[in-house]
């Protein structure tokens, strides 16, 4: 009898040291993994306010098709203005992305298109 006591006294630590390390386990998780909600903590160091201005009327490819490179380069391009009316400098990279079409619209293969970037003017402004 005392063997199978000392055996169910072994059994009982065994799971109760599982039972703690797993609770550890899970409270140690929980405390890295908390994202606190309530009161707004805000780091703030500067202000982004970035403005994009078509000053143009867009990309038109109407009648495109079939065009030269040299007649291609000869027509009037889209123009834009990204200002920057905040006190925060920021790195951009600008893509030409396609847009959703209609139903009734087709769209041209990206291997027939071909575009130049032909100006880029940078006008930095230092707010005091």
């Amino acid at each position: 009898m005392d063997n199978n006591k000392k055996k169910k006294k072994t059994v009982v630590i065994a799971i109760s040291i599982i039972i703690v390390l797993i609770l550890a386990l899970a409270i140690s998780y929980a405390f890295f993994s908390t994202t606190l909600n309530g009161q707004e903590q805000i780091v703030k160091i500067g202000t982004l306010d970035l403005i994009l201005n078509e000053t143009s009327e867009g990309i038109s490819l109407n009648n495109a098709i079939g065009l030269s490179d040299e007649d291609g380069m000869s027509l009037t391009g889209s123009t834009f203005e990204l200002k920057n009316n905040g006190n925060k400098d920021v790195d951009y990279i600008i893509y030409l992305d396609d847009n959703t079409i209609g139903e009734n619209d087709t769209r041209i293969d990206d291997k027939y298109l071909k575009y130049n970037q032909i100006k880029v003017e940078q006008i930095v402004e230092q707010q005091i």
